[in-house]
């Protein structure tokens, strides 16, 4: 580890010749270490288009399996109100583990910043469910504590900028109508 107050006593006590050594010693240690672990080698490269497609639709899908677990397109699996806000407590920690994926996905430049934008959707929804948690549990019912969900526009707004992402990523020719 290097620490610069060490390394200032170690100028003050070292004779003239020896401070250059000193220096430049503990300056290869550094980049030596840096090298080793991987700091300045970078993330990796980046993906091809047709791979950057593929790993994309492999982490949407388990968006929209996470989905389907909560029924709520058709029928709620979800009994009362409290279970129903302990499957979106799961839903919640898909979709921030589901945002990492997007974004440690290296796109290719031009789609850098709608993948970022969709990554971060993804969090912003998991954060917008965790907030609304209490007011879902505390609904009479499961269709009430839908009704919390579904109008949430801290929720909406994180949708609005995903569809916003996903819009430009078919105009860029990465996506495809109806994914």
């Amino acid at each position: 580890m290097f620490y610069p107050t060490h390394m200032l006593s170690e100028l003050r006590r070292a004779k003239k010749g020896r401070t250059l050594l000193t220096v430049f010693g503990v300056g290869l240690v550094v980049t030596v270490t840096a090298l080793s672990t991987g700091l300045a080698s970078g993330p990796g490269p980046r993906l091809s288009a047709s791979e950057y497609t593929a790993q994309f639709l492999t982490i949407a899908q388990q968006k929209r399996d996470a989905e389907k677990k909560l029924g709520l397109d058709s029928t709620p699996t979800a009994k009362t109100a409290k279970a129903l806000s302990s499957q979106l407590e799961g839903f919640s920690a898909s979709l921030t583990r589901i945002g990492n994926e997007f974004a440690a996905l290296r796109p290719p430049r031009d789609a850098e910043a709608a993948n970022r934008a969709v990554a971060q959707a993804q969090r912003d929804q998991a954060t917008a469910i965790r907030a609304m948690l209490p007011r879902i549990s505390k609904a009479k019912t499961v269709k009430a504590a839908i009704t919390v969900f579904a109008t949430d526009k801290a929720y909406i707004k994180g949708e609005r900028k995903q569809d916003a992402a996903l819009k430009q990523l078919r105009k860029l020719g990465y996506l495809k109508m109806g994914r």
